[in-house]
């Protein structure tokens, strides 16, 4: 009798490893692919991430854009990476919950003094309370896994923002390092202009030293844009998962602002609905007070039952079922049970903080695109014309001889300050809708324009001016 119940507990202890694994990961897939487009491997040597590797190499053999920068960040950054291995975490802990306790087997041996057959004591029990909470404990490492699976996503989302942003920057800082350029190749214009001038007594030392800090800052200022440039190279390489950068190359400027931007009541319901983050709160929310429910019988968490068999000095064998229950006399389950309600309240105003934190957000980077969108207009509808316009009609006036040169290099200058001010204007939109898009955690429903506002053709790019002005002059 009591191998045979040896024989079943133990068949029961194992039922739990009957079931296949699960591969999760595939609904990380799917959301990501639903969200913007863009395809994630888990890396485990398999056929598959071969192919992901050729398709990194595939990518970087061409010039790079901002989505197929993103895409090889997904692929091959290796944060991301050891953030996927959660999955496998959560999953051996879902396995883990569907399984029995071990049986705990013992037996006791007591000898005669006189002699003869030992006395034989054996018995095998199981934790009792394990038993009947094994549905409940299932369903708490269900909800873990599912909120796995969201912050992983989430992880995603803002990898795919990070790596967008860096690649805006990257744009934002070639454009001001042409801009720079300019600048510095104007002041060296008017440097040596009026080093001539003062070689033929028309200019004073004062005057000469102006033009000559003027143009040693410039070329201070172009340094500095560089560097920040090849800073900027690095951020991006290292998002992408590249130890050194293999020379590839980006699409060289900003693109302009698109004709609308969705409205705050669009935007705030597609955040609720497709935050991760949130999504993965409201599920520790729920695993929280599973948890509180198995916390309302912790004092009995030693409970076992099982089987009992004895020999005696005959050799003939007794046995029967046992029962073992904890006696409640000092923990009584009080702080176990506060806990697991401390928590439940916790992870409840977690959730409620950040549908604040999603909602103020949302306004927050709508208004910072607003904004830089109607700087971006204003630039391109009235301040680069008038610059424009202004470094015409000064070349006019200096070949009419009406004006000097510095006059014209002084326009010329201004002109290009408002072109690196466009660039700022464009950057700060584009970075303003990368926020915007991880905000909402995913891509922008589109906007409607508005029927008052006539289109306008943007302004041709203050890098992309002819240096007409710089070529007529007549030193």
């Amino acid at each position: 009798m009591f191998r045979r119940f040896l024989i079943c507990a133990s068949v029961a202890a194992l039922a739990g490893c009957a079931g296949p694994a699960r591969n999760d990961f595939e609904s990380v897939q799917q959301s990501v692919q639903s969200r913007g487009g863009y395809r994630v491997e888990w890396n485990q040597s398999s056929e598959a991430d071969a192919k992901a590797d050729l398709a990194v190499a595939d990518l970087l053999s061409r010039p790079l854009s901002r989505e197929s920068a993103v895409q090889i960040a997904l692929l091959n950054n290796p944060n991301l990476q050891a953030t996927f291995e959660d999955i496998g975490v959560a999953q051996a802990d879902l396995v883990q919950a569907g399984l029995l306790k071990n049986p705990v087997f013992d037996i006791d041996f007591k000898f005669l003094q006189g002699g003869g057959k030992p006395h034989v004591e054996a018995a095998v029990s199981e934790d009792f309370l394990s038993i009947l909470q094994l549905p409940l404990k299932k369903k708490i490492a269900e909800g873990n896994l599912l909120a796995t699976q969201l912050r992983v996503t989430n992880e995603v989302i803002a990898l795919e923002s990070k790596t967008e942003r860096a690649y805006i920057d990257l744009q934002a800082a070639q454009q001001e390092l042409e801009l720079r350029q300019s600048v510095e190749q104007a002041a060296d214009a008017s440097a040596e202009a009026a080093k001539q001038l003062r070689d033929a007594g028309n200019f004073n030392e004062l005057r000469l030293a102006n033009e000559r800090a003027q143009y040693e800052q410039a070329k201070l200022d172009s340094a500095a844009a560089r560097a920040q440039m090849e800073l900027s190279r690095v951020r991006l390489d290292e998002l992408m998962g590249l130890a050194s950068s293999p020379g590839w190359t980006i699409a060289e400027r900003l693109p302009d602002v698109p004709p609308a931007d969705p409205g705050e009541v669009e935007l705030q319901q597609t955040a609720l609905a497709n935050r991760t983050d949130l999504a993965a709160l409201r599920a520790e929310a729920e695993v929280a007070a599973r948890r509180l429910g198995i916390a309302k019988l912790s004092w009995a968490n030693d409970a076992k039952i099982g089987a009992v068999a004895e020999r005696d000095h005959g050799g003939s064998w007794q046995g029967g079922p046992s029962v073992s229950v904890p006696i409640p006399l000092f923990d009584i389950g009080t702080a176990a049970r506060a806990r697991a309600a401390a928590e439940l309240r916790r992870a409840q105003q977690m959730h409620a903080a950040k549908l604040v934190e999603i909602r103020s957000a949302v306004r927050a980077d709508l208004a910072r695109m607003t904004a830089a969108r109607a700087r971006v207009h204003a630039y391109q509808t009235a301040l680069l014309p008038l610059r424009r316009r202004i470094v015409e009609q000064s070349q006019r006036q200096y070949n009419g001889m009406f004006i000097g040169v510095f006059e014209l290099l002084q326009a010329r200058q201004a002109e290009i300050d408002a072109g690196r001010m466009y660039i700022e204007a464009l950057k700060d939109y584009s970075l303003a809708r990368a926020d915007l898009k991880q905000t909402i955690g995913g891509a922008l429903p589109p906007g409607t324009p508005p029927a008052a506002v006539p289109a306008t053709q943007p302004a041709t790019r203050p890098a992309e001016k002819s240096d007409d002005s710089m070529k007529n002059m007549k030193m």
